[in-house]
């Protein structure tokens, strides 16, 4: 594969984090389903198109879909004083999503990257939101859960 095609796929991978962060966001402001549904349909089936393309693709990429789908239904409230818990199993949860990739892809190290992102993520932004608006936690937090799986494929 030569270097031209390679950053046109790094740039697919790129722009697909980038469309599934708006689509986490959305699901945020305007409707849940954006973010619960949406996002992981688009997101796999990304994944699994440009696995396609570099020619690795497996079947069971398809796994992630459902993981990724009741991950995002649970929510993470904080109503009742439980958001430092749920966020914490909302990462723990975000890891076992993307075991599959791992698996197929052999790439132990990005997986490992995943599991720091996604949990630190969930709970450090989401708990202290270091950041200005909701827009920018939430489109933090969709970037650094998903951008580890699309570069193991």
């Amino acid at each position: 594969m030569s270097e031209g095609l390679q950053l046109i796929i790094w740039i697919c991978k790129f722009l697909l984090v980038g469309v599934c962060a708006v689509l986490y966001r959305i699901g945020g402001w305007m409707n849940k389903a954006f973010r619960r549904f949406l996002m992981p349909v688009v997101y796999i089936s990304g994944c699994a198109l440009i696995s396609l393309w570099k020619g690795n693709y497996s079947n069971w990429l398809w796994l992630s879909l459902p993981i990724l789908i009741g991950t995002l239904c649970m929510g993470y409230s904080n109503n009742q004083g439980q958001g430092l818990r749920k966020r914490f199993i909302m990462g723990l949860l975000l890891c076992l999503t993307f075991l599959n990739f791992a698996f197929i892809s052999g790439k132990w190290v990005l997986y490992e990257w995943h599991c720091v992102l996604s949990v630190a993520s969930m709970v450090i932004f989401g708990i202290l939101n270091p950041f200005n608006s909701a827009v920018e936690e939430e489109t933090m937090i969709a970037t650094m859960s998903l951008i580890m799986p699309v570069m193991m494929i």
